[in-house]
Parts: C-alpha cells; structure tokens; sequence
C-alpha cells in the first residue's frame, strides 16, 4: 500500500502486489500523486519523503527534480513519527 495525505485529508492511495522498486515508485508518482496533488494544489505543494533506496534511486531523483515542486528533505534516521503510519 502507498498512500499520500496532505494537511486537508487523505490525498490518494494505491495498492500493489509486486516488490516496489525505484522505477514503479516513479510509476506510483506519475499516476497517483502528480494528478492527486495538481488537482487539489496546482503548483503549491511539496513531496516529503525519506531516505528510502527507492525513494533516492537515481530514476526518482530524476523523476522528482523534473516533475515535483519542491522536495522536503528528511533525514533516515530521523527520530520524528512519520505521519503516514496514521493513515
């Protein structure tokens, strides 16, 4: 399971059967959370992520610089709760 929220509700979730590497975590960016985040922010938002190996793999690196307003660094080892578990 993938999901999104943003500070208003639930943004978008997608379920999967298969192992999620960096280029289906592209595919989950550009069909679920591009057209998800667009349609209720436009251009106003940013990705906050972790340090995960999909999530840095060099075709989502790639992916995010040109497709994604802003990315909020996180640190992997970062004490913080990670809001997503509460969803």
């Amino acid at each position: 399971m993938w999901g999104a929220i943003s500070v208003r509700d639930v943004l978008t979730c997608h379920t999967f059967r298969c192992n999620l590497d960096g280029s289906y975590y592209v595919h989950i960016l550009k069909n679920y959370l591009l057209p998800a985040a667009k349609q209720e922010f436009h251009q106003k938002w940013c990705l906050h992520q972790d340090n995960n190996p999909k999530h840095t793999s060099n075709i989502s690196k790639q992916f995010i610089n040109n497709k994604v307003p802003r990315l909020l660094e996180w640190s992997s080892s970062s004490p913080d709760v990670n809001p997503i578990e509460n969803v």
